[in-house]
């Protein structure tokens, strides 16, 4: 759907009486991370990650299970050109939306001072935040290599997208090694192109002079 969900820390028990403990907001996104096989984030690898293990490690949490981590910054630093790679400016770019507006750090400023109406508002800015970063991830995605493969998480014995895992492929051609060919699929989900698993052909070898 087309709603985030987010997590504050008034939504804790402990807030009322010290609205600075956040181990109860840090043990919710522990298990979070730690049932999850892929995280997906913008500056996941200099911001987001670093920050969520420190608090991991004050409140010893100990780590989460490994999980495959996709930085859409990364992503779009490394494949594409955009003039700019913020995510608001990323979504306006491609017509997918921007960022819930709001006032700066004035809001932030309210919520420290514990004004539950910028809470309400700080929610609603990071719900929108969520379902931008999926459309911009899903847009991006099919142009993208060495991304985690998500055919691999299905125990499906037809051939599924390695970028998005549908089912619903069209065969086009072939996909060629250096000694092996293999059926071609395009995605008619997310467009991107994938090869089966089994060979269905050799090339064959020769000698180099």
């Amino acid at each position: 759907d087309e709603v985030g969900i987010s997590r504050c820390l008034p939504q804790y028990d402990t807030y009322a009486d010290d609205p600075d403990n956040d181990e109860g907001l840090m043990l919710s996104l522990w298990h979070a991370l730690d049932e999850a096989d892929i995280v997906v984030a913008h500056n996941l690898a200099r911001f987001d990650l670093p920050k969520a293990m420190s608090r991991f490690a004050y409140h010893d949490l100990g780590p989460p299970s490994p999980f495959k981590q996709v930085d859409t910054l990364k992503l779009a630093k490394r494949h594409f050109r955009f003039t700019s790679n913020r995510l608001d400016d990323l979504g306006a770019h491609l017509g997918l939306g921007r960022k819930q507006q709001h006032e700066g750090f004035g809001l932030w400023k309210r919520v420290m001072a514990g004004d539950m109406d910028a809470w309400d508002e700080m929610v609603t800015y990071c719900n929108q935040d969520v379902v931008l970063l999926r459309n911009v991830y899903h847009r991006l995605l099919p142009y993208c290599s060495g991304v985690p493969n998500l055919a691999i998480y299905e125990d499906a014995e037809r051939p599924l997208c390695t970028k998005c895992g549908s089912a619903d492929l069209t065969k086009n051609g072939n996909a060629f090694t250096r000694l092996s060919k293999y059926q071609r699929y395009r995605c008619n989900e997310c467009g991107a192109f994938s090869r089966g698993r089994a060979r269905i052909g050799s090339l064959p070898q020769t000698s180099g002079v």
